[in-house]
């Protein structure tokens, strides 16, 4: 059976505008909205004294596609994302051992990265990998906050959060194992966007070069988000 399609609706701010950004997820069936929005709820670093209604961001909605894509088979929305006045915030449970009082990270790209492992390498023979990049993450702004970005504690929770099943690549196959990135990796914060076949076409070559290939698409390990 083909998989599904899960696309998560985060909500946050950034220079003092609301942020929409998406995660997407790769599972066997429609039956784990529940669950999905749990996890990410968890790996979410709330902003202290984050409450409901005010509160630096959250999971706004999740939708199921097939794996094809076309309309969602069902969308599941928790709050307004446009009315910050419901916002639900998150937990953020596996930051349990962030010195008290530190902030959420404002820059907005700053991410932390959980990767997946697949078994088998490219054709290339390189590693494949997918990756979840999490951007409520609390700041480095702590006095007593140390190397790495990321606490071994912390790693250890979000690893132990999204196993293998949970990291599958497009086409549903799960990796042999889960790491955590002990630093954060700039990463934006994407939302998807139409735009005319013309200027994709426009955008892909650059004096002949494609445009990819040109910044580095092309010659690093395949990753699958």
């Amino acid at each position: 059976m083909a998989p599904y399609r899960y696309q998560v609706v985060s909500v946050g701010w950034w220079r003092g505008k609301i942020k929409r950004w998406n995660t997407t997820f790769t599972l066997p069936s429609t039956d784990d909205t529940t669950a999905l929005r749990g996890k990410m709820l968890q790996a979410g670093y709330p902003n202290p004294g984050d409450v409901a209604g005010a509160c630096s961001g959250g999971v706004a909605s999740i939708a199921v596609y097939n794996s094809t894509g076309g309309q969602p088979i069902s969308n599941t929305i928790y709050f307004d994302w446009e009315t910050p006045s419901t916002w639900i915030p998150y937990t953020g449970e596996v930051w349990a051992d962030v010195p008290e009082g530190t902030t959420i990270d404002a820059s907005g790209e700053s991410a932390a990265v959980v990767i997946g492992n697949m078994a088998a390498l490219s054709s290339t023979g390189k590693p494949v990998t997918t990756r979840k990049y999490l951007h409520a993450v609390p700041s480095r702004s702590a006095a007593v906050f140390t190397d790495p970005d990321i606490s071994t504690a912390s790693q250890a929770a979000l690893v132990a959060l999204f196993t293998t099943g949970w990291m599958n690549n497009p086409a549903g196959t799960s990796p042999a194992t889960v790491t955590c990135d002990p630093w954060y990796l700039n990463h934006q914060r994407v939302r998807g966007r139409k735009r005319p076949v013309t200027q994709v076409a426009a955008q892909s070559f650059s004096a002949g070069v494609v445009a990819g290939a040109a910044a580095g698409g092309g010659a690093g390990a395949p990753q699958f988000q």
